[in-house]
């Protein structure tokens, strides 16, 4: 029997999310990942995800009621990762789907050994590409160069010739289909025109 289908996840914090319009992504997100459920049935599919506050949390949360395995990648041992969460719901949060991981690794051996916390972020997003089949990337369309963040994961993944699902982080627009062929405009800020849609991506998968 084949491994499972592995759907790694990448997104936005609260910050760069469109509260307004949260609704709207979270389901986008759940509907990709019905069909994405129906696609491999049999096979079975499990949500790599660092499970950080926003989309992570919404997209965990997504494959959890389908009755997903989690394999969870986080950037530093869960104590420490712990202080990335406010206090309250965003806390709670994190320690539930921690509890809720079939597993997870911690991809540094200490927070505070690290010269630079970024490290750790980095090591996290390389994990959790190298375990996955393809990609959904809840991005507000910006170049930046944070390390480990939305965009250098997209990158990064179409790098590897992973299909990537983006779904827009302002809830306005539908999810559209990256591929490798659109690297070379997208590392240096240019959207394609005539990217095709989740069908597209959908049909990709393998």
């Amino acid at each position: 029997m084949s491994a499972p289908f592995a759907l790694g996840v990448t997104g936005h914090r609260p910050a760069k999310l469109n509260l307004d319009r949260i609704d709207r992504i979270a389901g986008d997100i759940a509907r990709v990942f019905s069909a994405i459920d129906a696609r491999f049935a049999e096979r079975g599919v499990i949500c790599v995800n660092s499970l950080a506050e926003g989309a992570d949390t919404i997209a965990a949360d997504a494959a959890l009621a389908l009755g997903w395995k989690i394999f969870a990648p986080i950037p530093f041992p869960a104590g420490h990762y712990a202080r990335d969460f406010p206090a309250g719901r965003p806390l709670e949060d994190f320690r539930r789907l921690m509890q809720a991981a079939a597993s997870v690794q911690a991809c540094t051996p200490s927070r505070l050994e690290l010269r630079d916390e970024t490290e750790g972020y980095i090591a996290a997003s390389a994990a959790m590409l190298a375990r996955s089949d393809a990609l959904v990337a809840v991005w507000n369309g910006e170049t930046t160069d944070l390390l480990a963040g939305a965009f250098d994961t997209i990158i990064k993944a179409l790098g590897r010739d992973l299909g990537v699902l983006w779904i827009d982080a302002g809830g306005e627009v539908a999810p559209r289909f990256l591929t490798s062929a659109a690297l070379p405009e997208i590392s240096v800020g240019r959207i394609p025109q005539d990217l095709d849609g989740e069908n597209a991506f959908l049909a990709a998968l393998a």
